[in-house]
């Protein structure tokens, strides 16, 4: 939906804002700590780990009800960092990234990293899943195919924790090996050609 980010369940290091209309002094920013909760004014700590932002609004209007008759409660995550995913390999901005959503598709996910680069052997992605027993799972993903000959059904879900990998084309490996090798060459050599006017 709009606005809306797709169903999320708070954890650990998210930031949720609570608005109790007329009521400022049982308002306030809230992280939730390591254990899942967060330490609310006057009432102490109250479990939030797992629960939609739906979810928060109606455990906090139930506790706030024992002390102001018909709360208005209002719940906003402003930061979103218990879920996170890593992109990285050959595009444009590798790195870690926090979900708004349970899950992101890849596609979505190589969008926001900026898109793969010109050195990008994209038919070789690999989604690497972290298995509950340590073995991580690997999956090879045609990127190419998804994001350029719109291929949609190629499309995955990534799950926090996943990683995707981009890896570069045997050209681009060698290149990389090459380049600091050859670059002193090269640029001795044109500047001596320069200074003699030769071409």
């Amino acid at each position: 939906g709009v606005g809306e980010p797709t169903r999320y369940t708070l954890g650990p290091d998210d930031l949720i804002e609570i608005i109790v209309r007329r009521h400022p002094e049982f308002s306030g920013q809230y992280p939730i700590n390591a254990e899942g909760k967060i330490q609310y004014k006057f009432i102490g700590d109250i479990e939030i780990k797992g629960l939609t932002k739906t979810e928060v609004k109606d455990k906090i209007t139930s506790i706030l009800s024992k002390f102001i008759i018909n709360p208005d409660v209002d719940i906003t995550i402003l930061e979103y960092r218990s879920k996170v995913i890593y992109v990285i390999g050959e595009v444009g901005a590798p790195g870690k990234y926090f979900m708004k959503a349970d899950k992101i598709s890849l596609r979505e996910a190589v969008v926001q990293a900026g898109l793969p680069m010109l050195s990008a052997s994209m038919r070789r992605t690999q989604l690497i899943r972290p298995d509950k027993s340590g073995r991580p799972k690997e999956k090879t993903v045609d990127l190419y195919a998804l994001l350029y000959e719109g291929k949609l059904n190629l499309d995955q879900d990534m799950l926090p924790g996943d990683v995707l990998v981009v890896p570069a084309t045997l050209f681009a490996k060698i290149m990389r090996i090459i380049s600091p090798v050859a670059a002193p060459v090269l640029t001795s050599d044109t500047l001596r050609r320069t200074a003699t006017g030769g071409i």
